[in-house]
């Protein structure tokens, strides 16, 4: 792939379309996800224009269900949203952004300091009414 190619890529026809770039790599349309497909399918200077779309379950509710099998059938819907229309990406987060380790430290590491800050503060408090007193 050239760099003309691959500024192609990047650069897309339009705002939900890349340019083919070669008779191997076709144009692929994308279109805002994550919880249902929202496809435009055109647009003016102020306004896009989609068309009705289904509203799944946000992706922290589904990873808060455990449920691997219900996770599994709507992103099986939104596919079939996809194949339906002609998308070939769909953008958005996905479930496993909201159930990392990194994420679940990050919030005990928040519980604890707010813990902490809280202790410090009701003693702070305290002092200070005992002192008004």
């Amino acid at each position: 792939m050239n760099l003309q190619d691959k500024f192609k890529v990047i650069c897309g026809k339009n705002c939900w379309e890349s340019e083919a770039c070669s008779p191997s790599i076709d144009s692929l349309r994308v279109s805002d996800g994550p919880h249902g497909l929202r496809y435009v399918y055109d647009s003016d200077n102020e306004k896009q224009y989609s068309y009705k779309s289904v509203s799944y379950p946000t992706s922290s509710i589904l990873s808060c269900s455990f449920n691997e099998d219900t996770i599994r059938k709507v992103g099986q819907a939104l596919a079939d949203d996809c194949i339906a229309k002609g998308v070939d990406i769909i953008l958005g987060p996905g479930v496993n952004i909201k159930r990392t380790e990194e994420i679940l430290n990050t919030i005990v590491r928040i519980l604890i300091l707010r813990e902490h800050w809280q202790e410090r503060i009701s003693m702070v408090y305290r002092k200070e009414v005992l002192v008004l007193l």
